[in-house]
């Protein structure tokens, strides 16, 4: 699971770069539009594609996800914790961005700050990656992810 943690991670971490654009530019609401953005592929595409953070990061993300169904999920729940993270650190981009510094040095906090529901998401894209590895002999319920 700590794999699946970090890629989220790093998807915040290059969102918080478009919402600092999207804070620093007239946005009546940057948090809502970086949320649509992560949500929206064709839009997000015009991000990636401009930036080497966000290409990396949707790498990651699709080699992950496996098929575009389950990335798009890891880009929904990456808004979702978006909007968690703002609420956390009452929308202040330096405390988020701090946060999310902190994160992808010990990613297996994220989970700590997760909703339930987000917590379950977070389970179906792992039990649906190509990277799942089979669960040992020894616990046949526990998920294994496998190193990108």
């Amino acid at each position: 699971m700590k794999n699946f943690t970090f890629i989220f991670c790093a998807l915040l971490f290059s969102s918080m770069n478009t919402y600092a654009q999207i804070s620093s530019s007239d946005a009546s609401d940057p948090l809502s539009q970086t949320q649509a953005l992560l949500k929206n592929q064709a839009e997000r595409e015009k991000i990636i594609q401009n930036s080497p953070q966000a290409m990396q990061a949707d790498q990651r993300a699709r080699q992950i996800g496996g098929d575009p169904e389950n990335t798009q999920g890891m880009y929904d729940l990456s808004a979702s914790l978006l909007g968690t993270l703002s609420a956390e650190q009452q929308g202040d981009p330096q405390k988020m961005a701090a946060q999310l510094d902190r994160w992808q040095n010990h990613p297996e906090e994220v989970i700590d700050h997760m909703t339930p529901d987000q917590k379950q998401k977070l389970k179906s894209i792992a039990d649906q990656s190509p990277l799942r590895a089979p669960a040992n002999a020894d616990n046949k319920n526990s998920t294994k992810v496998v190193q990108p």
